[in-house]
């Protein structure tokens, strides 16, 4: 089992990465920091999915530690996505697929709304 860090809804568990809600509560960013905060390439995410799917398989993307979750998620961010109804959890997932210098890729057996503890990110 490993540790993860994520945002996510409050009731079902989905991230915050949603076309067009997402330009509701994100801050500009430097090129730079942006570049950093690259998403993982599709075409591996795919590939780990089909690797390891079963039946009993939730996959989602998080973070190592606070510190990566907090790169990603500014404290004004943060603040807005609470009044959407997310909150930062920490969960124990199975398997972490894609190790990235500020996300991971990772398969669950359970829900992603099931057994997380919710934490104050700020």
């Amino acid at each position: 089992m490993f540790d993860v860090f994520r945002i996510q809804n409050a009731v079902f568990g989905f991230g915050p990465w949603i076309p067009t809600f997402s330009d509701t509560w994100t801050e500009d960013r430097a090129e730079e920091e942006f570049k950093a905060l690259a998403p993982l390439p599709v075409n591996e995410v795919i590939e780990a999915m089909r690797r390891t799917f079963t039946p009993e398989s939730h996959f989602g993307f998080g973070c190592e530690t606070i510190g990566a979750l907090q790169r990603w998620i500014l404290p004004k961010e943060y603040s807005r996505l609470r009044l959407a109804g997310f909150q930062a959890v920490r969960m124990e997932v199975d398997e972490i697929l894609i190790r990235h210098p500020v996300q991971v890729f990772f398969r669950s057996t359970k829900p992603l709304r099931h057994n997380v503890q919710p934490f104050n990110l700020y």
